[in-house]
């Protein structure tokens, strides 16, 4: 019994959109006896307040054809909040939906009547990629941060050589003497001589 709920407890959370209730209620029936957190919403206007009053969910599964705003809609209100990954239902098959789906990041495009024995593996594989993406996106943004934070160095270097006249050697060990003495990070230092360059004043023990 404790494994089974355990099991239950690392399954994601789903928010289901279909404007058709019965299928929505039984894809939402075969998820949660998986052991998927599913909520069910009937449009993009619901899916959106409910986004919004809710804990984000893991993944989201967005029928595409409703009426008054189509499911292609949802996707930015997805991205909005920190990427929400998702997958698209279609009654049809269409190339040019599926080009767009694609080209809004859909994880997959799956043609209806489809059961949850068949929709469980594409959220599994989506899952799995939606992670892969999010460990690229965190390497790729603390990349940046250490690009920008050279960036920093380099400039507050530039303007200590301009100031004192003297060697780039001379002037990064005066960035950096200056920097531990005064028990700050590099490059919030860095960033302080850059914002304050009139009045720049360092110890000299180069």
């Amino acid at each position: 019994m404790s494994s089974e709920k355990s099991l239950q407890q690392n399954k994601a959370s789903i928010l289901l959109v279909d404007d058709d209730r019965l299928i929505l209620a039984t894809m939402a029936t075969g998820l949660m006896q998986a052991g998927y957190e599913v909520n069910t919403t009937e449009s993009v206007d619901e899916a959106e307040a409910w986004l919004e009053s809710n804990p984000r969910p893991d993944i989201a599964i967005i029928d595409i054809n409703m009426p008054n705003r189509s499911g292609l809609e949802l996707p930015a209100s997805l991205d909005r909040l920190d990427y929400i990954p998702f997958i698209f239902l279609t009654a049809r098959s269409e190339p040019e939906v599926n080009t767009q789906a694609n080209a809004l990041g859909a994880m997959a495009y799956l043609v209806k009547p489809i059961d949850s024995a068949q929709l469980i593996p594409a959220i599994q594989t989506a899952l799995s990629r939606a992670k892969d993406f999010k460990h690229m996106k965190s390497q790729q943004q603390q990349l940046q941060t250490a690009l920008d934070g050279d960036r920093s160095v380099s400039i507050a270097i530039g303007i200590i050589m301009d100031q004192y006249r003297i060697s780039y050697e001379e002037a990064n060990t005066m960035l950096r003497n200056n920097a531990r003495s005064k028990r700050i990070k590099l490059v919030d230092f860095a960033t302080s001589i850059i914002h304050s360059r009139e009045s720049l004043n360092l110890e000299n023990d180069s």
